[in-house]
């Protein structure tokens, strides 16, 4: 019994057999470094009506966090619908990816990783109607993505705000699936670890027995052996993890500062000893770059005033970016 299951991407007839997580899927399993790496939620399954005393469907929201090292939790939203109805397949997502970055560090030891499909009621309809508006504008959706955006993204009066608090307090609304795991990487085989390998992660929303059941190639589970029937026992999401990096080229620019406004927020909360020192390390690389494209500036003009040669000179004695020049 266990709420996380693992598929391979490997389908024969269309299927690929559920199991622990913790069985490695094949050699070349491993993650090293400087390879690409995405998670992103690919396809959920709700099983029940949250409302139907109340005679509506579920409004849905589905919510990751993912943690790797010392690295501050941010939050993302990857879907949300009112009056959804249950017993229906949701996806492709609006924002899939998790996590994504084109250059794996091995020294990461693991990633942790939380899911969080909720019936909502804490949003108006009038709410709800302009976090959809803002889905589907070009410029706009990564202040849905990461809810720290939110407030500075120039969303209606209040939105972002109401955004952000539905976040924080979603273990008030009602649970379809919440779970967490830890996926560790490149660890030896049988010694009860939980592998990040490409592949699916399924998260059903209670303890499963997942012995003859089966992913299909649609992203949905499925039961029977000789007979494949749609599983319908408990509400699923399916994760995908891959090598490839799948992001749009703002996704990194969006993450850190959905992560620096976090710690900042955290910071002015008395919730976070880290803020300062995010902060700073911010900052500092922001001062390191602009020094550095100040160094070409300087290096392509034909000629040089006295100030400037002086400042070039400067720049690259500089210890601080020195290791950078050529």
């Amino acid at each position: 019994m266990s709420q996380w299951w693992f598929a391979s991407e490997n389908f024969t007839n269309g299927f690929s057999e559920l199991k622990s997580p913790a069985k490695a899927d094949s050699e070349n399993r491993y993650f090293r470094d400087a390879q690409k790496l995405s998670i992103t939620a690919e396809k959920t399954w709700i099983k029940d009506n949250m409302d139907q005393l109340f005679n509506k469907d579920n409004d849905v929201i589905i919510a990751s966090k993912y943690q790797i090292g010392s690295r501050r939790i941010v939050d993302k939203i990857h879907y949300l619908k009112k009056n959804y109805p249950k017993k229906m397949a949701i996806g492709p997502l609006f924002h899939p990816n998790i996590y994504a970055t084109n250059d794996f560090k091995e020294s990461s030891e693991a990633i942790i990783l939380q899911i969080r499909v909720y019936d909502e009621d804490g949003l108006s309809n009038k709410e709800i109607e302009a976090i959809q508006h803002t889905l589907s504008g070009v410029g706009t959706a990564s202040s849905i993505a990461f809810p720290a955006l939110a407030p500075i993204a120039g969303l209606a009066t209040g939105i972002g705000n109401s955004l952000v608090s539905l976040v924080d307090s979603l273990n008030n609304h009602d649970k379809i699936i919440d779970g967490t795991i830890r996926l560790d990487i490149n660890k030896p085989d049988n010694q009860g670890y939980d592998h990040l390998q490409p592949g699916f992660l399924i998260c059903f929303g209670d303890d499963i027995n997942g012995k003859e059941l089966y992913l299909g190639e649609d992203k949905q589970i499925y039961s029977g052996n000789d007979e494949r029937r749609h599983y319908e026992g408990s509400s699923y999401i399916v994760i995908r993890i891959r090598r490839a990096f799948l992001e749009s080229p703002d996704y990194e620019i969006n993450e850190h500062a959905a992560t620096l406004l976090t710690e900042i927020q955290n910071g002015k909360n008395g919730k976070s000893t880290k803020a300062i020192s995010f902060v700073k390390e911010t900052i500092d690389s922001y001062t390191k770059f602009k020094k550095l494209k100040r160094v070409k500036e300087l290096k392509l003009k034909d000629t040089l005033t006295g100030d400037e040669q002086e400042l070039l000179d400067e720049l690259i004695s500089d210890n601080t970016i020195s290791d950078f020049i050529n």
